[in-house]
């Protein structure tokens, strides 16, 4: 027998909801879930093209310090995401109109195409599509 997966969804820690929530906004990610309250949110579930996010703050509103843990955020830069995206030339202005700081695009050594930015904490995140796919 093996393990029917159907889906995957990644969970993020943030340290502010609502910088996150802007941030993959302007990724075009969609809100479909908010708790508890959309004003007090602490935990969302988000939606971009059929694929899914989680975001949970890292602290619970009477706990969360003044600045994030330094100790804590280092090891964000552990994980990518990757999203296979085609027109990265058009997701890289997309980007920079939105006021993401964002490096010029990259030929990987695999043959692809990419842009990494990072987001508002730490999580680094790398659009890409095959180099003889893209414009």
């Amino acid at each position: 027998m093996t393990v029917d997966i159907k889906d995957m969804t990644p969970l993020l820690q943030v340290y502010d909801m609502q910088e996150s929530l802007a941030f993959y906004q302007a990724l075009g990610f969609r809100i479909l879930q908010q708790a508890p309250s959309v004003v007090d949110c602490n935990w969302a579930l988000l939606e971009h093209s059929g694929k899914t996010l989680m975001l949970n703050t890292a602290y619970e509103k009477d706990h969360r310090p003044l600045t994030p843990d330094p100790t804590r955020v280092l090891h964000h830069r552990d994980l990518t995401l990757y999203f296979s995206t085609p027109g990265i030339s058009q997701v890289h202005q997309h980007l920079k109109e939105h006021g993401i700081e964002i490096r010029e695009p990259q030929v990987t050594t695999y043959g692809f195409k990419s842009i990494t930015v990072t987001d508002p904490d730490g999580y680094t995140i790398c659009f890409h599509w095959p180099l003889q796919e893209n414009e």
